[in-house]
């Protein structure tokens, strides 16, 4: 057992907990699960006065043994713990067989309810209130002086302030017991909460009859950015787009504020002094990938079982808005720490040199733009007020039962995604095969093969697998296979680019008796395809695996298959997608 199984039992729906355990087994445990719960804690000790424990060495031919001395003097320690109530009954009830009739056990029972009832836990909703920021958004800053009075809290509900950097214990445990403890409390969680912790954050809400109360910046700070980075893969680049939540400028001005903290001072370590400040925002920045402004308003919603609030906190000036442009030095360092970060979370690290100039640079130009980036922020007191003001109206609209939202989505329900077998790129059927024809026009081989295929009358006939002759489909080009790739290594690698239209070029048409395929040409800013030959297969014989396509160019140098070449590239559009 736990604390947080003690926590848990005194829930309204908690159904308590009842231990069975000897006097010799110790105190101990209870004692040290029993703290801060004593007054839920009820003893019944049977057949455990001096007399009766004597005897029972007596019957079994121990008498006066130091063995006895010693029960004796551990079940004087068990009548000495703190808790609500201590009942002793003799040893004649230890099977308990005479409860309905006998009014001892009666006056037990009534007892123990009476002690329950009157320590009954204040079970109505409350809030934890959370951040889904990085570091300098200024949670401290808007939180203090966040009280029970400055709420104006008519319901007696308490107000609870935990600052992560403070908390030495594990952070969101202490969060879950504390709000089982007291469920109706205002619960204010000063962390950055990043996307991996918002389900716990959501099975806390679940648990403790919570509304959960996300803070987030203006929408001049919350507004999606796309950062393009460009990534190694065995010698090849190509280029990655990625979506973040929050503005670039919102990025500048925490790491400003970050390093405006004097050296050694701040609780978590994190200030002017610390070695890579500026990268340790950045790489928080980054906890965020993929997820757009719309998909954070989205995912938050759902956490939990009630309705959900956000409170908006100025973060810039409303004279401010549109901003202006980041001057653009700075812009582009941001942008190229970013890029730099994104290398490493996909295990291409950089060199140590290379992360060591990219700080130095970075504080060499937010220190040339310290004027700008003040200018741009809201005043403290009253993004504080704002927050305050918000937060009393939400917590002055809690009633004495949970409003639960509509739909039961939650983000531990949410279907998992499907496992993918191969990343596509899907291309017409029709527009393919029309630009096929039309090089036939010109290629003799190329009109034969059609004709032999009997092309006209078969190109669109659905056939079973391997059963007979047939034109592909579907035709895609395969630019990851499962065999290959892990489900995360392709997600990371090409989940920006699902359902986004590219276009590739048509370069030749290989063919031979078993399987015919058109080769395309790949810009450089995708991905490289996972097959050395990156084609679109056309035709299969009967008894032929698509994947055979990629024996094509071996067997063109061996002299079995042909190749036609188009006589120019010929641009023709895809879409990418999940197979």
């Amino acid at each position: 057992m736990s604390n947080l199984d003690m926590a848990r039992a005194i829930q309204k729906k908690g159904g308590g907990i009842l231990c069975i355990t000897e006097v010799t087994e110790g105190v101990k445990g209870l004692r040290v699960l029993a703290k801060g719960f004593e007054k839920y804690v009820s003893i019944v000790m049977v057949g455990c006065t001096k007399d009766e424990i004597e005897s029972s060495y007596v019957l079994n031919g121990n008498p006066n043994s130091k063995e006895m001395k010693k029960t004796i003097g551990m079940t004087n320690s068990w009548k000495k713990t703190k808790c609500a109530v201590i009942m002793e009954l003799s040893n004649s009830y230890e099977t308990f067989f005479q409860f309905d009739t006998d009014e001892a056990l009666l006056s037990l029972v009534r007892k123990l309810k009476e002690c329950s009832d009157s320590v009954a836990p204040d079970c109505r909703p409350g809030i934890l209130t959370f951040f889904p920021s990085i570091p300098g958004f200024g949670k401290s800053a808007i939180c203090n002086g966040t009280t029970t009075s400055a709420l104006n809290l008519q319901n007696d509900r308490k107000v609870i302030l935990r600052v992560g950097d403070q908390v030495t214990e594990k952070f969101y445990p202490l969060v879950l017991k504390e709000k089982l403890q007291q469920p109706s409390t205002i619960y204010i969680a000063d962390k950055n909460a990043t996307p991996t912790s918002w389900s716990v954050i959501g099975n806390i809400c679940s648990q403790t009859q919570g509304v959960a109360v996300c803070v987030v910046p203006d929408s001049s700070a919350l507004q999606t950015t796309t950062i393009e980075s460009r990534l190694n893969d065995e010698g090849e680049q190509y280029v990655m787009k990625h979506d973040y939540p929050f503005s670039l400028h919102l990025l500048a001005v925490c790491m400003s504020r970050v390093l405006n903290r004097q050296s050694h001072t701040h609780c978590g370590k994190l200030d002017s002094g610390t070695e890579q400040a500026c990268m340790i925002v950045v790489k928080f920045y980054c906890l965020y990938r993929n997820i757009t402004a719309a998909s954070l308003i989205e995912k938050i919603s759902i956490l939990g079982r009630a309705t959900n609030k956000f409170i908006n906190i100025p973060f810039f000036k409303e004279d401010t808005n549109p901003l202006d442009p980041l001057p653009n030095d700075l812009d582009r360092l941001l942008r190229r720490a970013i890029e730099i970060q994104t290398r490493q979370d996909l295990s291409d690290a950089e060199s140590s040199q290379e992360l060591k100039n990219i700080e130095q640079n970075l504080r060499s130009s937010l220190k040339d733009h310290q004027s700008f980036l003040t200018n741009l922020q809201a005043d403290e007191s009253y993004s504080r007020k704002s927050f305050i003001e918000q937060l009393a109206l939400y917590s002055s609209s809690l009633g004495d039962s949970l409003q639960e939202r509509e739909s039961t989505i939650t983000l531990s329900t949410v279907k998992k995604p499907a496992k993918i077998k191969i990343v596509s790129l899907d291309i017409s059927k029709k527009k393919i095969h029309s630009m096929l024809e039309n090089a036939s026009n010109t290629s003799i081989d190329l009109r034969n093969f059609m004709k032999d295929k009997g092309f006209q009358k078969r190109r669109n006939i659905e056939s079973v697998k391997y059963k007979q002759d047939c034109f592909i489909q579907k035709t895609h080009c395969t630019f990851a296979h499962k065999s290959k790739m892990s489900q995360e290594q392709m997600r990371v690698k090409f989940g920006h680019l699902i359902n986004v239209t590219c276009e590739i070029h048509l370069l030749s048409f290989h063919f031979d008796d078993r399987v015919a395929a058109v080769e395309v040409s790949v810009p450089p800013s995708l991905p490289r395809t996972v097959n050395d030959f990156s084609h679109i297969t056309i035709w299969c014989a009967k008894g032929v695996n698509a994947e055979e396509s990629n024996f094509l160019p071996t067997r063109l140098k061996d002299g079995i298959a042909k190749c036609v070449s188009f006589q120019s590239p010929m641009a023709i559009e895809g879409t990418f997608s999940y197979w």
